[in-house]
Formats: structure tokens, C-alpha cells, sequence
């Protein structure tokens, strides 16, 4: 088996930015609502409650996906299917000749 390229999926930087950007919006929820509990606007407040607790799941999720890390990939070449170890790999695409794996995750 011979490697010819690493393959990167990206996007990471994405998922990290938004799960940011709601745990920033959570917090402004939070703030929202102590404010109309201490005006006495609690239609607003459950207002604000429910839109926290979105942000929050929300931003729990991506920053959960930003942290796990994804399989590598290869582009190889493999000239004996025999010796290829399918405990370790797995085929994820063929391109002619040339074939993607990632690494099993256990």
C-alpha cells in the first residue's frame, strides 16, 4: 500500500466559530433574563429562557463536534488487496486505481 495524499475534510474553523457565537448568545439570553424578571416583563423572560436554552444546546453541539476528532483519510495506491489490513482501514471510495480510506475508529 502506498500513500499518495493526505486528505483534510476542513470546516473545523466553522464549527468553532458558531459554537462561539451561540454560547455568546446564550449568556445575552441569561442576561435578558434576569432584566425582564426584574422589570416584571415575564412574557419576555420566557421569551428569553427559551431562546437561551436553543442557544445553549446549540452551542453545546458544535463545540462538541469542533472537539471530536474526525478519522484521517488517504489517498492510496494498493497493488495487493491481500496484504490490506481491513481491521485498521476502511474503503470509503475508489478512483480507478486509486482508493480512499480512513482509519477505523474503535
Amino acid at each position: 500500500m502506498e500513500i499518495l495524499n493526505t486528505v483534510n475534510t476542513g470546516g473545523e474553523g466553522a464549527t468553532l466559530f458558531f459554537g462561539i457565537w451561540f454560547a455568546v448568545c446564550a449568556v445575552f439570553s441569561l442576561v435578558g433574563v434576569f432584566e425582564c424578571n426584574r422589570d416584571g416583563w415575564y412574557g419576555f423572560m420566557v421569551l428569553f429562557g427559551i431562546v437561551g436554552i436553543i442557544a445553549t444546546l446549540l452551542s453545546t453541539s458544535a463545540l462538541a463536534d469542533y472537539a471530536t476528532p474526525k478519522p484521517a483519510k488517504y489517498e492510496v495506491l494498493i497493488t495487493d488487496m491481500a496484504a490490506f489490513d481491513t481491521d485498521k482501514y476502511e474503503i470509503i471510495e475508489q478512483r480507478g486505481k486509486i482508493f480512499v480510506i480512513q482509519e477505523v475508529t474503535r
